[in-house]
């Protein structure tokens, strides 16, 4: 499947917003393990990475706007120890509120 978020509303926690979605569709279908690809050197890489996502290959033309060519790149975790990872991320953002 894919998931792409509309520009006018990325950056806005929409991926922390319906994570709880995802992690509820993965459990529903038994998917144990989520792959990504990514513009690489993009906000939402930096976002995947912070959250435990490994990086396993790389997409010499990901994606085009006009003549400019952007690589991707492949990403992996399973998925308890995305929810782990998440949370206690989570728990450390809001602590001091």
């Amino acid at each position: 499947s894919t998931l792409m978020i509309n520009p006018a509303i990325r950056g806005k926690e929409v991926s922390i917003k319906i994570i709880d979605h995802l992690f509820a569709k993965c459990d529903e279908l038994g998917i144990k393990h989520l792959t990504l690809t990514v513009r690489s050197g993009s906000k939402v890489e930096l976002l995947w990475k912070h959250l435990g996502f490994e990086t396993f290959g790389e997409l010499p033309c990901y994606s085009s706007v006009g003549d400019k060519h952007y690589k991707g790149v492949y990403m992996h975790k399973d998925i308890e120890s995305l929810k782990k990872n998440l949370h206690r991320k989570m728990e450390n953002m809001y602590a001091f509120n």
